[in-house]
């Protein structure tokens, strides 16, 4: 029988338990091959932890962006966005009342096209 730790960043994230009954010997041979799997093991677990982690981010992202958008295209109040070129991005349901611009007519335009001459 053989346990060895599985660690990451020395902390303990698993045992690697092996139990082998055909064979006095038992794993004293293949303990630097099993260390390095459980150091293999240790890294994919981690990057497992990782990315489930990150899914979890990018899905409260998203529903945090749904809910913005949401928010934006139901109040009352004008809401508009440029970018860095001064075209717009966001033109709101308010915006559309207030300057009398439809948004599929004004995105993508320059700013200045709402400012009187």
């Amino acid at each position: 029988m053989l346990c060895l730790p599985i660690l990451n960043q020395g902390n303990l994230i698993g045992i690697l338990y092996l139990k082998n009954a055909s064979t006095s010997r038992g794993f004293s041979d293949r303990i630097p091959l099993l260390n390095f799997l459980c150091t293999q093991a240790a890294i994919s677990l981690e990057n497992a932890r990782l990315q489930a982690q990150e899914r979890e981010k990018s899905y409260y992202l998203e529903e945090s962006q749904k809910k913005l958008q949401l928010i934006i295209q139901q109040t009352p109040i004008p809401i508009i966005e440029w970018n860095t070129e001064l075209e717009f991005q966001v033109w709101n349901p308010a915006a559309e009342k207030m300057f009398g611009y439809p948004a599929a007519e004004i995105l993508g335009k320059d700013f200045r096209c709402i400012i009187p001459e």
